[in-house]
């Protein structure tokens, strides 16, 4: 009854998304996520309050977002800490990705787009409250549709490069390696309070240290091609998460190892380049 009720919410994604999912295959998605990203930003504030205290300050919104999309708190807490470090700023202007990520949960302008029309969010996608409420609307949109911790990969690198990686095809980016790796430890044993069936299907398993290539013949358990999943693309690496893309790959092993230290964040060093810059928070 649940796996048969997780199809019918499929093909109603599959039906809200589709508009979104041909017009971003048209042209260099990543060019435009950049100017559409470059458009938001001038259009942003230059400070935004927090609504919490000095040492939790974006709690509220988490809590909220957390309630209304069933996401563990963990959850957005641990993908916002390797996203952005908590930091609304960096250099002064509202921190984006090179491929046009946005904010606090790094959020793609296409996506933000889709999950802004479908939840009811506000014009302004680096608002705090805003990018808290869409990336964690998102977090579980791939969490339906793949469990965990294959959704951490759908998040990083675009659900079309998960379906390639499970489906063998292609091997994962090194960034979204890294980024599962730096996550899905620091989340294990958290689940939201109405689980996903899919992870009932050995098709999504991946491990927390994902091996580098393409997925061998001896890890696809059982021959299923599984429909085209609710895309909502994002333009994958290549600065797609700023903490990730300047962390230490993980080093392949047969057995997963703990997630390795990220090297010095692009945060890091752009902040001490400038000495600090106001408008920054971290999360605990």
């Amino acid at each position: 009854m649940a796996v048969s009720g997780f199809w019918r919410r499929f093909s109603r994604c599959m039906l809200l998304l589709a508009p979104a999912a041909l017009a971003a295959c048209a042209g260099h998605p990543t060019t435009s996520a950049r100017q559409e990203a470059a458009r938001y930003a001038a259009e942003a504030r230059r400070s935004y309050p927090a609504p919490g205290p000095p040492g939790d300050p974006w709690g509220p919104y988490i809590t909220e977002a957390s309630q209304r999309f069933d996401v563990p708190d963990a959850w957005v807490r641990s993908v916002m800490r390797v996203e952005s470090g908590g930091h609304e700023f960096l250099g002064g202007q509202p921190i984006t990705s090179s491929a046009g990520a946005m904010g606090l949960m790094q959020v793609m302008p296409t996506t933000y787009e889709t999950m802004r029309a479908r939840y009811g969010l506000g014009a302004d996608p680096y608002d705090p409250h805003n990018n808290i409420l869409a990336g964690t609307a998102y977090l579980r949109e791939m969490y339906d549709f793949y469990g965990t911790p294959a959704f951490l990969a759908a998040y990083n690198a675009g659900p079309r490069r998960l379906d390639d990686y499970l489906a063998g095809r292609s091997a994962l980016p090194d960034e979204t390696r890294r980024y599962v790796a730096m996550i899905a430890p620091a989340i294990a044993g958290t689940w939201p309070n109405n689980r996903s069936p899919a992870e009932q299907l050995a098709y999504n398993r991946i491990p927390d240290a994902i091996p580098p290539g393409r997925r061998g013949s001896s890890s696809r358990l059982f021959a299923w091609t599984p429909p085209t999943s609710p895309v909502v693309p994002t333009a994958g690496s290549g600065g797609r998460s700023l903490l990730a893309a300047n962390a230490a790959p993980p080093t392949p092993l047969p057995v997963p190892p703990a997630a390795p230290p990220p090297a010095r964040s692009l945060l890091a060093s752009s902040r001490a380049a400038s000495g600090g810059a106001s408008g920054f928070h971290l999360i605990s």
